[in-house]
């Protein structure tokens, strides 16, 4: 991930993470409803790995962030 990005993606990680509790669910939760792994939910919310926004996108629309 560039550096000049990192900021950004943590950020809108930690706001997937924020939402996703409001709204009671777990990231296991999350995942199903995405269609998506239970890592992939965690790469998300704590990116450490480069994710496209497409990617990111996805739990973003659902959570109505």
């Amino acid at each position: 991930m560039k550096l000049q990005h990192l900021d950004k993606y943590k950020r809108l990680g930690l706001k997937i993470s924020y939402y996703r509790k409001v709204k009671g669910m777990t990231q296991e939760q999350l995942a199903e409803e995405l269609g998506k792994s239970l890592s992939f939910i965690g790469a998300v919310e704590a990116p450490n790995i480069d994710l496209s926004l497409i990617h990111i996108s996805e739990p973003t629309r659902l959570l109505s962030i």
